[in-house]
């Protein structure tokens, strides 16, 4: 997480993905740096309002290893966890999480 902040930090913010934002706010976050993750996620979700877990769990293409981590380091960055019904309507097999399936 360390490396994933290194690298991210050779650009400005301005020049950030959603993707960026979110590995940035995650990797504060496996590394225990919760405000700094909290901060981040702040500024992630003006520039992505409806930004989930769910939905970026759903949104890429990814392993079962990157999903997991993604929703392991996700939400203590402060992420919201569901995704709106009508976004998870578009997908043949969305990948739920149990806080959001019991809602």
């Amino acid at each position: 997480y360390e490396d994933a902040l290194k690298m991210l930090e050779r650009k400005t913010t301005d020049n950030y993905s959603k993707w960026e934002w979110v590995m940035r706010s995650s990797s504060f976050a496996a590394l225990d740096r919760i405000d700094e993750a909290n901060a981040s996620v702040r500024e992630t979700l003006k520039r992505y309002p409806d930004l989930t877990v769910e939905g970026m769990v759903n949104g890429f293409r990814l392993s079962k290893t990157e999903r997991g981590r993604f929703i392991e380091t996700m939400p203590p960055a402060g992420f919201p966890l569901c995704a709106k019904p009508e976004a998870l309507a578009e997908l043949a097999k969305p990948v739920r999480l149990p806080e959001c399936e019991a809602g």
